[in-house]
C-alpha cells in the first residue's frame, strides 16, 4: 500500500489516477476525504499531517510514503513553516517509527533561487532559496534527512521546476495571456524557465517508487530543456497561431516592464 499524502492537489490528483490505472494500492490521507473527484479505487483516511494519531492509522499497512502535500507561493511564512516543514517532520517522524521501506518526498526546484548562470541547475548546486516558500521547502527536505538519518528507511527527494498541465490554474492563465497579448515586454534581466509537464513528475515517482532500496538521493526533474522565458511565449504562441511582440526594455524601464507583464 502507499500512502499519498496531497492527493486533493494538482500533482496529487495525477499521482492518485496513475497509481490506480497501475493497480497499486493507494490511500490518500486528507483533512475533506473525497474532496477531489478520484477513482473509486483510491482509499481514503480522514486526518492531518499535524495530527499523530490520524498519521499513524493512516500509515497502517503502508510500505512506501509519497509526501506531495504542501502549501504553495501566497501562504504566510508562519503557515509554510507549520505545514510544509513540522507537518513532514510529524510526518518522517511516524514513518521511522513504522519502519516505513521508503520515503518519496516532492519538493521543488525553487531551494536553488535564482541562478546566476544561464543554464538548469544540478544536484550539485548549493540551495540558495529567496522567497519563505522556497526556504520553507527547503527546511522540509533538512528536516526528513535528519528525522530518517540512522533509520534505515531510504528516501528520495524529488525537485520539480513550475509544473504544467491543462488543468492547472496557473497554466491557462499564462495560456491565456500569451493568447491574448499584442506586446510583452521583458526586464533587463535574463529569466529562464524549464517547462516540465506533470506527467514527467509522475513518471519520475513511479520509477523511484519501484526502486524501494535506492540509495539517499536528490534528484532534478526538468523538461528537456532549459530556455528564456521570451522562447517560451514564442512556442506556446505558435502552437495557438498568436505569438505577442516581445521586447526587451532597458534598465531604465524596469518599472515599466514589470507592469507590462
Amino acid at each position: 500500500m502507499i500512502l499519498l499524502t496531497g492527493g486533493t492537489g494538482f500533482v496529487g490528483r495525477h499521482l492518485a489516477r496513475q497509481f490506480v490505472a497501475d493497480r497499486r494500492p493507494v490511500r490518500v490521507l486528507s483533512r475533506t476525504p473525497h474532496l477531489a473527484a478520484l477513482p473509486d479505487a483510491v482509499t481514503w483516511a480522514q486526518g492531518d499531517l499535524g495530527d499523530p494519531s490520524s498519521t499513524r492509522d493512516a500509515l497502517r499497512d503502508v510500505h512506501t510514503v509519497v509526501h506531495a502535500a504542501a502549501l504553495d507561493t501566497g501562504s504566510t511564512a508562519a503557515s509554510l513553516e507549520h505545514t510544509n516543514v513540522d507537518g513532514t517532520t510529524m510526518l518522517a517522524r511516524i514513518a521511522r517509527d513504522a519502519g516505513i521501506r521508503h520515503f518519496v518526498h516532492i519538493s521543488s526546484a525553487g531551494v536553488y533561487g535564482d541562478g546566476g548562470t544561464p543554464a538548469a541547475h544540478r544536484e550539485s548546486d548549493i540551495p540558495s532559496p529567496m522567497t519563505a516558500y522556497q526556504r520553507s521547502k527547503l527546511a522540509a527536505e533538512q528536516t526528513l534527512m535528519a528525522t530518517l538519518e540512522g533509520s534505515g528507511v531510504p528516501w528520495t527527494i524529488l525537485r520539480p521546476p513550475e509544473l504544467y498541465a491543462a488543468d492547472r490554474l496557473g497554466t491557462r492563465i499564462f495560456f491565456r495571456n500569451v493568447a491574448r497579448r499584442r506586446l510583452w515586454l521583458h526586464g533587463p534581466a535574463h529569466m529562464l524557465v524549464q517547462p516540465t509537464h506533470v506527467t514527467d513528475l509522475v513518471s519520475a515517482v513511479l520509477l523511484v517508487v519501484d526502486r524501494e532500496r535506492s540509495q539517499r538521493q536528490v534528484i532534478n526533474i526538468g523538461g528537456a530543456r532549459a530556455l528564456e522565458l521570451r522562447e517560451w511565449i514564442a512556442m506556446v504562441g505558435e502552437r495557438m497561431n498568436h505569438s505577442p511582440l516581445q521586447f526587451k526594455a532597458p534598465g531604465s524601464m524596469r518599472g515599466m516592464a514589470t507592469l507590462a507583464t
